[in-house]
């Protein structure tokens, strides 16, 4: 994933977002990567793509 990350802003991107992190690795990628969760941001746009019900 950081060499993933080091390439990306190597090309020039400022961010990269990950689509969806469960509870268990949302910690990993916040002290691995220094992310932050966006804010109202489940269940997103891909909601039937990840198989979670609509009246959740």
């Amino acid at each position: 994933m950081l060499y993933a990350l080091y390439a990306m802003r190597e090309e020039g991107y400022a961010y990269a977002i990950i689509g969806w992190s469960s509870e268990k690795n949302t910690a990993f990628y916040s002290k691995v990567a220094n992310a932050i969760e966006i804010e109202n941001s489940f269940p997103g746009i891909y909601i039937n793509a990840i198989g979670i019900k609509e009246n959740i």
